[in-house]
Order: structure tokens, then C-alpha cells, then sequence
């Protein structure tokens, strides 16, 4: 059976993200850790955790991630976990409905 790739955005530590990197890596999964600033995520890559910059605002950003991670597994990823969030106040999202 082949390893598991999974990638998880919103790694920073203290949060969910970061959290789940490092159980789906103790699980043998290939965990790709993402966050804005690779600096929050020192103890994952420490672990042999696969951490990449990635900031889910950024279409550039997200370009260059899935470009990395196509490289590193030949093109297959086969669980992403979206953890990764951007605030929005109330009067903005209402705002977009019109």
C-alpha cells in the first residue's frame, strides 16, 4: 500500500492545522504543511513534516505551492484538509451579496 499525501493549509502553531500535521505524519502519511509564515511551523519541519509558504489570499502563492507539491509527488495528492481562514466582517459579506 502507498503512502498517503495529504496537504493541510493553515499550519501555524497553536492551531487546528498544525495539530493535524502532526497526527496524519504520527499516522505515516506525507503531510504537506502550509501557513502564511514557514517560520510558525519550525517543530513540524523539525518532525520531517514537508512545510511550504502558502497564503490561501494569494493566487501567486497558490500557484507556486501546487506547483511544489506536484513536483515532490508526481502529481497526486490524495486528501487536502482546508483549514486555513480569512476573516470577513459581517457588513462585507453582506456587502458581496448585492
Amino acid at each position: 500500500m502507498s503512502r498517503k499525501t495529504v496537504l493541510i493549509t493553515g499550519c501555524s502553531k497553536g492551531g487546528i492545522g498544525h495539530a493535524l500535521a502532526l497526527e496524519w505524519h504520527k499516522k505515516g502519511a506525507r503531510v504537506f504543511a502550509t501557513a502564511r509564515n514557514p517560520d510558525s511551523m519550525t517543530d513540524l519541519s523539525n518532525a520531517g513534516i514537508d512545510c511550504l509558504a502558502m497564503d490561501v489570499t494569494e493566487t501567486p502563492s497558490l500557484l507556486t505551492a501546487r506547483e511544489q507539491i506536484e513536483n515532490l509527488t508526481g502529481g497526486k495528492l490524495d486528501i487536502l484538509v482546508h483549514n486555513a481562514g480569512q476573516g470577513l466582517s459581517p457588513f462585507l459579506a453582506w456587502k458581496w451579496r448585492d
